[in-house]
């Protein structure tokens, strides 16, 4: 078994991913809120990480943990032709997708450095 490959670990690579496309969509739509005519970028990408979530086979054993949530789907539609970003709106993903973003990070340092201090037997 490859111990840097489990299931739980792509997961949480894959979201450092996700999330990191998230911010840049994000910041392209704060960037461009006063362009005319400028489509905001959909910057729902939970399909991604349900998928992988999928092929993990990562379960949740009890209704109380932490599910993954959906940005609301009304305000991700950007078949609008004029420019249709709210700086509320979009501030508001980011603070969200930091929190989601930083919440991954720490998990997987927490990983590596155990499996660091395993390998090494010295605590950094």
């Amino acid at each position: 078994m490859d111990l840097l490959k489990t299931n739980g670990i792509s997961l949480l690579n894959k979201a450092v991913q996700v999330y990191n496309r998230q911010h840049e969509a994000i910041s392209k739509n704060v960037a461009n809120v006063t362009t005319t005519g400028y489509n905001r970028v959909n910057t729902d990408f939970s399909d991604v990480l349900q998928e992988q979530e999928t092929n993990a086979a990562m379960k949740t054993s009890n209704e109380k943990h932490i599910k993954h949530s959906n940005y609301d789907s009304d305000s991700m539609d950007d078949s609008s032709t004029e420019n249709n970003v709210d700086l509320t709106e979009e501030m508001t993903f980011m603070a969200q997708n930091q929190i989601r973003q930083e919440f991954a990070t720490r998990i997987l340092n927490r990983y590596y450095s155990g499996m660091s201090t395993a390998i090494t037997g010295q605590i950094r």
